[in-house]
């Protein structure tokens, strides 16, 4: 007794030979485009315009700069299109930390809203503009005076980071080690001294809404204008404040 045969494959053998050998094929052109069509439509996907990332770390770079002295260059890569980067409603752009926003440096950039995708775009930003050199060399402990200083223009941006700009802000200050004639002078190289010392007796000032309140004290350690400085008052009690010029101590 023959098996029985599944009327499907009953009816594929009546078929002519020729016909069943092209049903196969047949089959793959029809259903090959349900496929490709997916793949299509998935290309297909808008992406983020790189010109808008680009502006975007343009605008975040110059708000960064814009207290620099001299005058400010940006130049930023345009990123490669890529359809993994969907269109963002809000980009971020932000520096890793401790970098500063000039030199070669590559721009972080995140979407904050519409889209999950981040990228790093260089840029460079350079800064022309004037800092002091020393017109003379000079020897360690040295006060300085006008006759010391002088200034050049150029890349401030290849300079470090703080290269002194105005010879008004070095006149009368010590430096710390001899330096040769031409030396970009830093405040590194300075020596300040103590605007209030350990045991002086200082003038303590307390400023509010419409008025001022006067003290006086004896100042416990050494500190330089702007470092934190304890008073000891009259009365015993313990304070701290800002140190200033003339033996003044202020009290935020």
């Amino acid at each position: 007794m023959k098996p029985a045969v599944p009327p499907l494959f009953a009816s594929l053998a009546l078929l002519p030979a020729v016909l069943r050998r092209t049903l196969p094929r047949l089959s793959c052109v029809l259903i090959a485009p349900l496929f490709l069509g997916n793949t299509v439509r998935a290309y297909d996907m808008p992406a983020q315009d790189p010109a808008i990332i680009r502006m975007a770390v343009e605008r975040f770079l110059r708000e960064q700069t814009a207290a620099l002295p001299g005058e400010i260059s940006i130049s930023v890569t345009t990123p490669a299109a890529n359809a993994s980067r969907p269109p963002c409603q809000q980009l971020e752009p932000w520096l890793q930390r401790g970098q500063k926003p000039w030199g070669q440096l590559a721009v972080g950039v995140r979407c904050a809203e519409g889209a999950n995708w981040s990228l790093f775009v260089p840029a460079e930003v350079r800064v022309t503009g004037h800092w002091v050199i020393l017109s003379r060399p000079v020897s360690a402990g040295q006060r300085l005076v006008d006759a010391d200083l002088t200034t050049t223009q150029g890349e401030l941006s290849a300079q470090p980071g703080d290269a002194v700009l105005d010879p008004a802000n070095a006149v009368g200050q010590r430096m710390r080690q001899a330096m040769p004639a031409g030396s970009t002078l830093r405040a590194a190289n300075l020596r300040r001294e103590a605007a209030v010392q350990a045991g002086q007796t200082v003038r303590v000032t307390t400023r509010g809404s419409g008025f001022s309140v006067s003290n006086e004290g004896r100042a416990m350690n050494n500190a330089e204008r702007g470092q934190n400085v304890r008073v000891r008052l009259s009365n015993g009690r313990i304070i701290s404040g800002i140190a200033q010029e003339q033996g003044v101590v202020e009290v935020p």
